[in-house]
């Protein structure tokens, strides 16, 4: 349950983060259009801290990711104890039985102790079968929401590329323009 809970704040954040994202673009897109190339540039360093936003949080789950991993292996170790510890009552059991056929009464409580154990062990062992496959399933999911956010990162990596790339453009041709505008100027201001 807690891993669910994990999960969903997980895939909460993420759409957090998808919402800041697209904030962001039309922020930058408004801001091209309207505050010049020192400003473009300013967006472009918060898209950069965001970008390194988004990994550090890939890495977190990542860790997640790995902690999950760890449980799982432990419930399947904790799975298989609990089984041989089940096999070594049902020997034993047998074992009574055959030892102490003549104490029949005796071995009655015995035996029903032992069976109820049995059956709590049985239960137990099911419990973490069930719980190890819950976990492997939610790995899975996990696993696959990572590889959606690495895919997203590499995207928005890729779109901050071509963000700079058009802002060193406009910046060029701003300079260029800027350069074109001083030199009349020193030519009427001698």
């Amino acid at each position: 349950m807690a891993l669910q809970e994990e999960l969903d704040q997980t895939r909460a954040e993420r759409d957090t983060l998808d919402a800041n994202y697209r904030s962001l673009l039309e922020k930058v897109t408004a801001m091209r259009n309207t505050l010049g190339p020192r400003l473009i540039k300013e967006e472009l360093d918060r898209r950069e801290q965001l970008i390194q936003s988004l990994t550090a949080q890939n890495e977190d789950l990542e860790v997640s990711v790995d902690t999950l991993n760890t449980e799982l292996v432990s419930s399947n170790e904790e799975a298989e104890r609990l089984s041989q510890e089940l096999d070594a009552l049902r020997n034993r059991a047998l074992q009574d039985n055959a030892y102490e056929s003549s104490l029949r009464e005796r071995d009655a409580a015995e035996l029903e102790r032992v069976r109820r154990e049995r059956d709590d062990w049985e239960r137990v062992a099911m419990e973490e079968r069930i719980r190890g496959e819950s976990l492997s399933t939610e790995i899975s999911v996990l696993l696959r929401e990572q590889q959606a956010v690495i895919i997203e990162l590499e995207v928005r990596t890729e779109e901050l590329k071509q963000e700079k790339q058009t802002s060193s453009n406009l910046q060029s041709v701003l300079e260029d323009f800027q350069s074109g505008m001083s030199i009349p100027k020193l030519a009427r201001n001698p």
